[in-house]
């Protein structure tokens, strides 16, 4: 959610989405595994939101590849604007368990065309989490969950589309190292700092990005 738009904001998206392929797979895969025992009763959620999700996300990424950069910027910019507003407008808002079901596959497709795209499905899939007021540890898993799942999906359409030239996968392979050393810190703070904090410090920062992204 922060990573693709403010490298976007200074290259391109396309640039910025294949720049953060392989960090999204494994951070999202280390955080699944850290929250795996929040995984039981889920099934009903994942199974629809994760197919979906696949044909979205390869139908997404091919877009990436064929639209002009300016269309995919002003995209961007929307999602992240309209995140923000679904936050500031209803942050405790909770949907029934039918329209929780109901929405599955429609919001697995939308995320996935995003996460192909923009590598920032994120603020829908997470716009939707929210709305079931899942537990913490539930919602992280879940949400790694569908980027882990849907990472390697993204990263074998991109190769296959030659979206991958020596210095995007120099830059790619480079940006893990920090994750590394900074993601099991991270860890450990989500569990001390405020979370209405932490909220408010992000939508600041997407707010700095969709600025950045319409000039």
């Amino acid at each position: 959610m922060l990573s693709t738009p403010l490298i976007a904001a200074a290259t391109s998206v396309e640039h910025a989405v294949v720049v953060v392929s392989f960090v999204n797979l494994f951070s999202n895969m280390a955080l699944a595994w850290e929250n795996r025992r929040s995984a039981p009763g889920l099934k009903w959620l994942l199974v629809p939101l994760l197919s979906a999700g696949a044909a979205g996300t390869i139908f997404g990424t091919w877009l990436l590849t064929e639209l002009d950069d300016r269309i995919l910027s002003w995209v961007l910019a929307g999602v992240v604007a309209a995140y923000i507003v679904r936050f500031l407008a209803r942050p405790d808002y909770k949907l029934s368990d039918e329209t929780a079901r109901g929405l599955t596959i429609p919001v697995g497709l939308a995320g996935g065309v995003l996460t192909g795209g923009t590598s920032i499905g994120g603020p829908l899939f997470a716009t939707y989490l929210h709305g079931l007021r899942l537990e913490r540890s539930r919602f992280v898993f879940v949400t790694a969950t569908i980027f882990g799942v849907l990472s390697p999906i993204q990263l074998v359409v991109l190769a296959s589309l030659g979206s991958f030239t020596p210095t995007r996968l120099s830059q790619a392979l480079i940006v893990i190292l920090p994750v590394l050393v900074v993601l099991p810190l991270g860890m450990v703070l989500a569990r001390r700092i405020p979370q209405r904090v932490f909220e408010y410090v992000v939508l600041v920062l997407l707010a700095y990005s969709a600025v950045q992204l319409v000039i």
